[in-house]
């Protein structure tokens, strides 16, 4: 995809082949900032509105639910956003091709599904 540099658009390698059009909260965390998503979700990408951070870089962590710096999207606000009736609607709603990193108890796990 071809993005001019003035327009302050980032793009995420996710979309709705991944499930993302029906987990986000409209929202984003980049560098502990929320900026909202624009456009349609497509299915291999999705954009941001960075025009706000000055310092985004490429490389940086996107964050669609859960903490960055200080900053938060709970599962809530993205169940409120979707109009879906449960938090745990969300979880059933991302592809098994997605990397999940459960926390709790003892310290993190990851489980990767095979593709």
């Amino acid at each position: 995809i071809h993005v001019r540099a003035d327009l302050g658009h980032g793009v995420v390698p996710l979309g709705t082949s991944d499930g993302l059009d029906r987990v986000h909260a409209g929202m984003a965390l980049v560098r502990g900032q929320r900026v909202p998503l624009t456009g349609r979700i497509n299915l291999e990408y999705a954009k941001v509105d960075i025009r706000a951070l000055s310092e985004a870089a490429v490389g940086d962590e996107v964050v669609f639910i859960g903490d960055q710096a200080g900053a938060c999207i709970t599962p809530e606000e993205a169940v409120l956003h979707q109009g879906r009736g449960h938090p745990s609607d969300l979880a059933m709603a991302v592809r098994a091709s997605i990397r999940r990193r459960y926390l709790g108890g003892g310290g993190a796990s990851e489980a990767v599904a095979a593709t």
